[in-house]
């Protein structure tokens, strides 16, 4: 409970900073958000018994 809370207490003034700069900062931002969302899509396909290549798909979402 308390590594969350620290971890947003840092993280969203970071958070909240980069959107509101916006620009190349944002869209990395996504990016970053998007390669973390599909390296997990790819670890819950793999536990289904799937064989997705996360180092593959992380970097591929992130340049979507």
């Amino acid at each position: 409970m308390v590594k969350r809370t620290l971890t947003a207490a840092i993280g969203l003034p970071v958070l909240l900073a980069i959107v509101w700069v916006d620009g190349y900062w944002f869209t990395g931002l996504v990016a970053l958000v998007a390669a973390l969302a599909a390296w997990e899509l790819a670890q819950i396909v793999r536990a289904w018994g799937q064989s997705p290549i996360p180092l593959v798909v992380a970097p591929l979402a992130a340049l979507v």
